[in-house]
């Protein structure tokens, strides 16, 4: 049972932590252009602990100054290990993130609020973990939230302690605690991709049908692949198979890659998602279907030596920031 919980909670992120090759690093410039996005994501520089980080990204791909946003919380806290991000909502008040938090013993579900996506202020837990037995009652993390006429819609990644991780769902009327949590994703039949776990859900929502992506592990070789999924009401969903599978080797996902976040605009989707090779990196891919989705390379590479991200990037959540100039 320990060596289940390290291949899915920390091997998917340490086994990017040993020889490291180092890229080209994307143009780093002062001022972006109009069309940008917030991308905000979790990284690592060589120690023990994954923290949150923020850049600006334009559809040029450059990249705006990153900064630190969430820092791992104090010695006995609920985020004291790590924090992953995973959903950032733009309301009318400013930015909610729903990020993952590890005390060293679980994962919790957590929330935080900014005015400026800058400076942000910890809100705690926004959702219990399972009664024992339970399929969430160990492990809750890698939350992905939409607002659906004024209710807010989370699916997350859990664990039971036991075997596999499943993929649950909650929702809330105010985005503050979560309720109504159950299991809508299991993993699949032996020899599946994902036959082992289903992780990291990524959900959009157009017309009357939900489109979940998630990460299943599982396959020869065993690894993590980008599945798709779809459903009339987000509960109850009918798998689709393989949308983006490992890349050769040498290439930046050519071990495993997990999505992370999608933006539509003008009939393009855009996947972000994380990826690793060597190390961690965050890619993406597009698509004008959905389905079909063609690799584009790298969206954001590993910081210079020795910042707080020169050795993993992981779980991207973007943001829409079209029309506003960034600094």
């Amino acid at each position: 049972m320990k060596r289940l919980l390290k291949i899915t909670i920390l091997v998917i992120l340490a086994g990017g932590l040993g020889a490291v090759a180092f890229a080209q690093q994307a143009p780093v410039i002062d001022n972006i252009g109009k069309e940008t996005y917030r991308i905000f994501y979790s990284a690592n520089n060589g120690g023990p602990n994954w923290r949150i980080l923020s850049a600006h990204i334009d559809e040029a791909n450059k990249v705006g100054e990153r900064k630190l946003v969430i820092d791992i919380g104090l010695a006995g806290t609920i985020d004291s290990a790590h924090a992953f991000s995973q959903t950032v909502l733009k309301e009318k008040n400013g930015y909610v993130m729903y990020y993952g938090g590890y005390d060293g013993i679980n994962w919790r579900i957590l929330r935080a609020v900014s005015f400026d996506g800058l400076d942000w202020t910890k809100q705690g837990l926004c959702i219990n973990m399972g009664m024992p037995g339970n399929f969430d009652s160990v492990h809750m993390v890698y939350p992905y939230v939409i607002k659906e006429e004024n209710i807010y819609k989370m699916w997350y990644t859990a664990y039971d302690g036991r075997s596999h991780w499943r993929i649950g769902y909650a929702d809330s009327v105010d985005g503050i605690i979560f309720k109504n949590q159950r299991m809508v994703l299991d993993v699949g039949p032996a020899g599946s991709l994902d036959a082992e776990h289903v992780h990291t859900p990524v959900v959009v929502k157009q017309g009357s049908i939900y489109t979940m992506y998630y990460a299943g592990y599982g396959g020869y070789p065993p690894a993590w692949r980008i599945l798709r999924a779809t459903s009339l009401d987000g509960q109850a969903w009918s798998k689709q198979g393989l949308v983006l599978d490992r890349g050769q080797p040498a290439e930046y996902d050519s071990a495993n890659l997990l999505p992370g976040s999608i933006i539509y605009k003008e009939g393009l989707f855009k996947m972000y998602y994380w990826a690793q090779g060597s190390n961690w990196r965050i890619l993406y891919a597009t698509s004008k279907n959905g389905i079909d989705w063609q690799k584009q390379g790298v969206a954001l590479d590993l910081g210079p030596m020795r910042s707080l991200d020169f050795k993993g990037l992981v779980v991207p959540a973007v943001v829409e920031e079209a029309g506003e100039e960034k600094k």
